[in-house]
């Protein structure tokens, strides 16, 4: 969990980058918002938004 000033706590979360899979994403947003190095099991969620 990350806590947001403001708008309290959420998950991880941001874009995959061009030429990156889900796990690479997923490991490189965590690391950089929460500053923990980890290991992606299954997916259990994926929530798309287009800008």
């Amino acid at each position: 969990m990350v806590h947001n000033k403001g708008s309290g706590w959420s998950l991880p979360g941001g874009a995959v980058e061009k030429g990156e899979t889900l796990e690479q994403a997923v490991i490189r947003e965590t690391k950089e918002e929460t500053g923990l190095a980890i290991e992606v099991g299954n997916v259990i969620a994926v929530n798309e938004a287009f800008f």
